[in-house]
Protein backbone atom coordinates (compact mmCIF):
# COMPACT_ATOMS: atom_id res chain seq x y z
CA UNK A 1 0.00 0.00 0.00
CA UNK A 2 1.42 3.39 -1.01
CA UNK A 3 1.58 6.48 1.12
CA UNK A 4 -1.49 8.71 1.09
CA UNK A 5 -0.94 12.34 0.29
CA UNK A 6 -2.91 14.26 2.87
CA UNK A 7 -3.39 18.00 2.77
CA UNK A 8 -3.13 19.03 6.37
CA UNK A 9 -3.57 22.42 7.84
CA UNK A 10 -7.16 23.56 7.61
CA UNK A 11 -9.19 26.07 9.57
CA UNK A 12 -12.90 26.86 9.89
CA UNK A 13 -14.91 30.08 9.66
CA UNK A 14 -18.65 30.34 10.34
CA UNK A 15 -21.45 32.39 11.87
CA UNK A 16 -21.36 32.22 15.65
CA UNK A 17 -18.18 30.09 15.59
CA UNK A 18 -14.73 31.51 16.31
CA UNK A 19 -12.20 30.83 13.54
CA UNK A 20 -10.34 27.75 14.71
CA UNK A 21 -7.92 25.12 13.49
CA UNK A 22 -8.57 22.71 16.37
CA UNK A 23 -10.64 19.52 16.29
CA UNK A 24 -13.36 18.41 13.91
CA UNK A 25 -16.10 20.53 12.38
CA UNK A 26 -19.08 20.72 14.77
CA UNK A 27 -22.38 18.97 14.03
CA UNK A 28 -24.37 21.85 15.52
CA UNK A 29 -24.18 25.52 14.55
CA UNK A 30 -26.28 28.64 14.10
CA UNK A 31 -29.60 27.81 12.39
CA UNK A 32 -29.62 28.30 8.59
CA UNK A 33 -25.90 29.08 8.41
CA UNK A 34 -22.72 27.69 6.84
CA UNK A 35 -19.36 26.64 8.21
CA UNK A 36 -16.51 26.88 5.71
CA UNK A 37 -13.21 24.99 6.00
CA UNK A 38 -10.19 26.44 4.17
CA UNK A 39 -6.67 25.17 3.51
CA UNK A 40 -4.10 27.22 5.44
CA UNK A 41 -1.41 27.18 2.77
CA UNK A 42 -3.56 28.12 -0.24
CA UNK A 43 -6.62 29.81 1.25
CA UNK A 44 -8.86 27.63 -0.96
CA UNK A 45 -12.20 26.30 0.21
CA UNK A 46 -12.07 22.63 1.22
CA UNK A 47 -15.60 22.03 2.59
CA UNK A 48 -18.84 23.83 3.34
CA UNK A 49 -21.12 22.44 6.06
CA UNK A 50 -24.73 23.62 5.97
CA UNK A 51 -26.88 23.78 9.10
CA UNK A 52 -30.68 23.48 8.97
CA UNK A 53 -33.45 25.39 10.73
CA UNK A 54 -32.79 23.47 13.98
CA UNK A 55 -29.04 24.20 13.86
CA UNK A 56 -28.02 20.61 13.06
CA UNK A 57 -25.75 19.71 10.16
CA UNK A 58 -27.73 18.87 7.03
CA UNK A 59 -25.17 18.66 4.18
CA UNK A 60 -21.46 18.80 3.47
CA UNK A 61 -20.18 20.08 0.14
CA UNK A 62 -16.64 18.85 -0.53
CA UNK A 63 -14.19 20.20 -3.11
CA UNK A 64 -12.44 17.77 -5.45
CA UNK A 65 -9.51 15.96 -3.83
CA UNK A 66 -7.42 12.82 -4.23
CA UNK A 67 -10.49 10.62 -3.57
CA UNK A 68 -12.90 12.38 -5.91
CA UNK A 69 -12.07 14.18 -9.14
CA UNK A 70 -15.19 16.36 -8.84
CA UNK A 71 -16.99 18.45 -6.22
CA UNK A 72 -19.55 16.35 -4.35
CA UNK A 73 -21.98 16.33 -1.41
CA UNK A 74 -22.75 14.17 1.61
CA UNK A 75 -26.13 14.24 3.34
CA UNK A 76 -26.55 13.80 7.10
CA UNK A 77 -28.87 11.24 8.63
CA UNK A 78 -29.38 12.63 12.12
CA UNK A 79 -25.84 13.03 13.49
CA UNK A 80 -24.20 10.65 11.00
CA UNK A 81 -22.56 11.93 7.81
CA UNK A 82 -23.41 9.74 4.83
CA UNK A 83 -20.46 7.67 3.60
CA UNK A 84 -21.64 7.70 -0.02
CA UNK A 85 -21.13 10.92 -1.91
CA UNK A 86 -23.46 12.27 -4.56
CA UNK A 87 -23.13 14.87 -7.29
CA UNK A 88 -24.10 18.42 -6.43
CA UNK A 89 -27.44 19.70 -7.70
CA UNK A 90 -27.43 22.72 -9.98
CA UNK A 91 -28.33 25.06 -7.09
CA UNK A 92 -25.74 23.50 -4.75
CA UNK A 93 -23.06 23.76 -7.46
CA UNK A 94 -23.86 27.46 -7.98
CA UNK A 95 -23.60 28.15 -4.23
CA UNK A 96 -20.39 26.14 -3.82
CA UNK A 97 -18.70 27.75 -6.85
CA UNK A 98 -19.53 31.20 -5.46
CA UNK A 99 -18.04 30.24 -2.08
CA UNK A 100 -14.91 28.82 -3.76
CA UNK A 101 -14.15 32.20 -5.38
CA UNK A 102 -13.35 33.65 -1.94
CA UNK A 103 -10.01 32.91 -0.36
CA UNK A 104 -9.23 33.22 3.32
CA UNK A 105 -5.89 32.89 4.97
CA UNK A 106 -5.14 31.84 8.52
CA UNK A 107 -3.68 34.64 10.60
CA UNK A 108 -2.01 33.10 13.61
CA UNK A 109 -0.84 36.50 14.92
CA UNK A 110 -4.31 37.64 16.03
CA UNK A 111 -4.81 37.63 19.78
Amino acid sequence: MGKRKHRKGTFRVGKGIKPTDKGHAPLVGSPNSNLDTYYKETGKLHRRRKFGVDGRAVKDYDAADYHHSHDHAHDFNGTVRGKKSRNLTKQERREFEKAKRKRRFWNNDKK
